[in-house]
């Protein structure tokens, strides 16, 4: 009965690696519909961006930006979900870029990473 148990135990937890959301908003900021993937546990985060574009990124080691400019449209996004934390990817130029979205307390906090492809 317990190696049942341990059995489930193991596919909840692989279950919830992959169980964040994701939802497209026009941001109006960038002029561009993006894919936001959502989450209140950094880990799931760094998950996504390793699933989206191949790259390792640590949400523990990384410094904050307070983020005043926010666009509303990510903001209600992640009000309407109750998360803490959001990402999204693009292109440009000869780069690919993450950028994390992060809400503490009632502050905007986001965080930039810039990988040459």
């Amino acid at each position: 009965m317990k190696k049942a148990l341990f059995v489930i135990t193991l596919f909840l937890l692989s279950f919830s690696v992959y169980a964040l959301r994701e939802e497209e908003i026009f941001v109006q900021g960038t002029g561009q519909l993006m894919k936001f993937s959502l989450s209140n546990d950094p880990r799931e985060i760094e998950q996504a961006a390793k699933i989206r574009v191949d790259v390792t990124i640590d949400l523990s080691e990384v410094n904050w930006t307070i983020n005043p400019d926010l666009d509303h449209a990510v903001k209600d996004l992640m009000n309407k979900f109750k998360v803490s934390f959001s990402m999204t990817t693009w292109l440009e130029d000869s780069y690919r870029y993450i950028i994390v979205n992060r809400l503490a307390g009632n502050r905007w906090f986001y965080t930039l990473f810039r990988i040459s492809n």
